[in-house]
């Protein structure tokens, strides 16, 4: 994960694809770029893993890209948009993303501020394994209706409900506001 947090956004920035404005290529050449220079650099008997979500927000729309147990929703209008499909393995081989490199789940969506309130969750499968994308969504929704301008807070608050469903795996979330009349990019 560390490994990962620092590589994946350096080598977006050096892809072609980003440099074009393909943001969904560029996510996936960044994720097997990633996965490669893990496998080169890393000793052998490492048996290693990690789940990645990384998103791009751009003027005209969202690109996602979701490695291992996790997944992005959009959130327009108060109704929820899973971007990505769930990708879960039983037991991680060898390699970042384990050691054949696993299909990314991409994902663009066009966005613009005619859409309305807009934000995007990123979430691990602590989350998703005890709440479903709308009812996430609910509870962000709630959380910034409060605090519209803190999106830790929301984040917070589906963590802390995803620990109140006794969630039994790690939970991790993001929140990122698209279109907000609070807040705007």
């Amino acid at each position: 994960a560390d490994f990962a947090s620092r590589a994946v956004p350096a080598l977006l920035l050096q892809t072609a694809e980003f440099k074009a404005g393909d943001y969904k290529g560029a996510l996936r050449s960044a994720l097997e770029a990633t996965h490669t220079q893990f496998i080169k650099d890393a000793p052998s008997s490492e048996v290693s893993g990690t789940t990645s979500t990384v998103a791009i927000i751009s003027g005209t729309g969202v690109a996602v890209a979701c490695v291992g147990n996790s997944r992005a929703v959009l959130c327009v209008g108060g109704k929820a948009h899973a971007l990505t499909n769930d990708v879960r393995f039983e037991m991680t081989p060898r390699g970042l993303f384990g050691q054949e490199q696993p299909g990314a789940s991409l994902a663009e969506q066009p966005l613009t501020k005619a859409d309305g309130e807009s934000f995007l969750i990123l979430a691990t499968d602590g989350v998703w394994d005890v709440l479903s994308s709308q009812k996430a969504c609910d509870i962000v929704k709630a959380a910034l209706a409060a605090s519209p301008t803190a999106p830790q807070q929301a984040a917070k608050a589906l963590c802390d409900a995803a620990y109140s469903a006794e969630s039994e795996d790690n939970i991790g979330a993001t929140v990122v506001i698209c279109h907000s009349p609070h807040f705007t990019l």
